[in-house]
């Protein structure tokens, strides 16, 4: 079992950058292991889950004002993702 907390997490900071294939409201997803993946979010009916692919972690995370939502990246933050920049 993994022992992360939210308080293991970093906040304020992009960490990986990746697709969005889909969106599904949660009425609909099947939660495998149902008890850390609640710990980390909010499932409750009205609610959507996005299906992530190309996951691309990046070494030094990035600064980034975040918000709900999907959201547009400022160029500024694009301009620190170069060449190496993403663990292999």
């Amino acid at each position: 079992m993994v022992n992360l907390t939210p308080n293991d997490l970093s906040y304020g900071k992009a960490l990986a950058i990746v697709d969005l294939t889909d969106v599904f409201p949660t009425e609909n997803l099947f939660i495998q292991n149902r008890y850390i993946e609640q710990k980390f979010g909010d499932f409750s009916p009205g609610r959507y889950a996005w299906k992530l692919e190309n996951i691309r972690q990046i070494k030094e995370p990035i600064l980034i004002h975040g918000r709900q939502g999907l959201f547009d990246v400022p160029e500024v933050n694009y301009l620190a993702l170069k060449d190496g920049f993403f663990i292999a």
